[in-house]
């Protein structure tokens, strides 16, 4: 199997084929004139000339054509390799040369087949320049156009009046292009335009391999079908083996989803794919956005993941949460929800409520986020921990907040004075993503330190009870109840223990908060003293 070429070496290639094509244009243009009038280029050793095998009749007219024989029907000639037949011909008596019309063919080896109305064939160039209805035929490749030439030494077919190939599955068009007999390789400029059953392709330049059906492309490139649409600048389609590899700010959207990278790659018949650099993947029915600088897909096991650098947006109805991790994990199965695993270094930032955590498992259809290995959140002036953690998202906002094992919440009220409430399990209600009751159940127990119509402490409250209900307004606790009766006493603030006062877990770590969405970049290195 022939490798690859490189992209550097391909376009270096296309360079120099295009330049030799425009060099042959420009010689088919004059050589019928030097043809004419019979000034021939001198070869560089001596050709063979060419051999005028058949012909019904023929004749000189000296007046109108001096120096060509004209012969007609059933014309057949041959120049070394080459056969060529047409209905008439004109010979020219002191040059190597013919010019022939009426259903010319020209014939090389056992695949190569030219058709046309008019050919002016040079014995000593060995070119040939056909025109009318051209049609070059070599295998399972068909390639029409109005005029062409063929340079028999390189076996080069070239034009540049437009043209239609048919290659394999896909029907090609453009304004200029060639093909390479030996190395069956074409290349095509101007207005590319490839179709077939299942998309169409448009490029400014296009590199093909007849025999792998492979199509590398430079400029700016479309590729289209019924549910897909690809962009980019650079990249090949692999349409035997249905692999495709785009670069050059690729982007592809399918369906409601829109993914871009500087290179993208994607093994159809192995459902792999593969991103690398500024990668970006949105869901305009989910309203998530990930972004990252590498990825990779398995359609077969429905995984997917994103890394370096990773960012996910989650729209809200008035706000966006902004996700950081190591690596996001996506689980996706018609017949299941959803799931997104971001792990680990997870550090998030909502208006009202910022956290961190080692791992985040996102339920998508549920709404659910579950928060696992030291997760703690902030929301105003309170922070809150446990062992796991979940949060209920309705309507793209915080609706529901449950803690569970060791949960704590604490309330900063001065440098050494800190409300505090820690339970088994405590459950948070909000309201427009403001935190709004707090329900603690299971040896609950409460720090509180109420205060005065002046606004100055009373003292510090410590009560126990199997559940305790906390209400707030303005984001500050206005009732508090317990059920059943609590133990406990209210201590004057002169003879109460501030810092004594902490309940089993305590740690008050601002400085691991987000503070705004670019400070969940911020790396922190976790120690088994940082949280419960």
């Amino acid at each position: 199997m022939r490798p690859f070429p490189s992209y550097e070496l391909m376009g270096y290639r296309l360079r120099q084929v295009f330049l030799q094509i425009f060099s042959v244009w420009f010689y088919g243009f004059i050589a019928p004139n030097s043809i004419l009038s019979g000034q021939v280029p001198a070869p560089v050793k001596k050709p063979q000339k060419i051999e005028f095998l058949n012909a019904d009749e023929a004749s000189f007219d000296e007046s109108s054509t001096p120096r060509v024989l004209r012969i007609r029907g059933r014309v057949v000639m041959r120049h070394e390799e080459v056969m060529m037949f047409c209905d008439s011909a004109w010979r020219y008596t002191d040059a190597n040369a013919f010019i022939g019309f009426g259903r010319v063919h020209l014939q090389q080896g056992d695949s190569l087949n030219a058709y046309g109305d008019t050919l002016r064939y040079d014995g000593d160039a060995r070119m040939a320049f056909l025109s009318g209805r051209v049609l070059i035929k070599d295998r399972n490749t068909l390639l029409r156009s109005r005029q062409i030439t063929y340079n028999l030494n390189t076996r080069v077919v070239s034009y540049n009046d437009s043209a239609l190939t048919e290659s394999g599955r896909n029907t090609i068009t453009s304004r200029i292009g060639y093909y390479e007999v030996r190395r069956r390789m074409m290349g095509f400029r101007g207005n590319v335009f490839i179709r077939n059953t299942e998309y169409t392709i448009r490029s400014d330049t296009v590199f093909y391999d007849v025999d792998r059906e492979i199509s590398y492309f430079y400029g700016p490139t479309t590729i289209k079908s019924d549910s897909l649409l690809i962009t980019c600048s650079r990249g090949y389609h692999d349409s035997a083996r249905e692999i495709n590899s785009f670069s050059g700010g690729a982007t592809v959207i399918y369906n409601s989803r829109f993914l871009a990278g500087d290179s993208l790659f994607y093994d159809a018949r192995k459902g792999y794919g593969r991103a690398r650099g500024h990668v970006q993947l949105r869901d305009t029915t989910e309203k998530v956005a990930l972004y990252g600088h590498f990825a990779e897909t398995f359609d077969s096991r429905g995984y997917s993941y994103i890394t370096d650098s990773l960012t996910l947006i989650l729209q809200t109805e008035d706000d966006s949460l902004f996700l950081t991790s190591d690596t996001l994990h996506i689980w996706e199965h018609p017949e299941c929800d959803k799931i997104i695993v971001a792990a680990p270094q997870v550090r998030f930032y909502l208006r009202d409520l910022q956290g961190v955590c080692d791992s985040l498992v996102f339920i998508v259809g549920d709404s659910l986020l579950n928060l696992y290995h030291r997760p703690i959140l902030w929301s105003d002036s309170n922070q809150l921990s446990a062992r796991f953690i979940t949060i209920q998202l309705q309507q793209g906002r915080v609706h529901r907040l449950d803690m569970y094992e060791k949960a704590l919440i604490i309330s900063y009220e001065d440098s050494t004075i800190y409300n505090q409430l820690g339970a088994l399990h405590i459950a948070g209600l909000f309201a427009q993503n403001n935190l709004e009751k707090v329900e603690a159940q299971g040896l609950a127990v409460s720090i509180y330190y109420p205060r005065k119509e002046d606004g100055r402490f009373m003292g510090a409250n410590k009560a126990e009870a199997e559940q305790i209900w906390v209400w707030l307004d303005d984001r500050k606790a206005q009732r508090i109840r317990f059920e059943p009766r609590p133990s406990g006493t209210l201590l004057p603030m002169k003879q109460a223990d501030h810092t004594g006062l902490r309940l089993q877990g305590f740690q008050w770590l601002p400085h691991l908060r987000p503070r705004n969405r670019a400070d969940i970049y911020r790396r922190i290195v976790f120690t088994s003293h940082t949280t419960p």
